[in-house]
């Protein structure tokens, strides 16, 4: 029997806890949110996406990029990592029929 289809409740539930994940251990969400590709910015040395790996994703680099940081001396470009992956548990049917994931 087929799985059915996650409704938008749960969609924006469990996206909102990788968000949360995510900003919890040091990176940045820069995807549209409660949709299943997830775009993300991590410093060059994080750990998080050994993490995420960890727990079953499979991520993909996106090169790297500049964020502003704030720092002692005010605020400072610093170098990112950034990452996209995809929650398969948000895969609609239709999504699932159209993603293209960029990796």
């Amino acid at each position: 029997m087929a799985k059915p289809p996650p409704t938008l409740k749960n969609i924006r539930r469990l996206w909102g806890e990788m968000s949360a994940l995510i900003t919890d251990e040091g990176g940045w969400v820069v995807s549209a949110p409660n949709h299943p590709e997830i775009r993300m910015q991590t410093p060059v040395d994080s750990d998080l996406p050994e993490m995420l790996e960890g727990l079953g994703y499979t991520l993909a680099s996106a090169g790297h990029g500049e964020r502003l940081l704030p720092s002692g001396n005010g605020i400072m470009p610093a170098v990112v990592q950034t990452w996209t992956f995809v929650m398969p548990q948000l895969l609609t049917p239709k999504a699932a029929k159209t993603i293209k994931p960029s990796f």
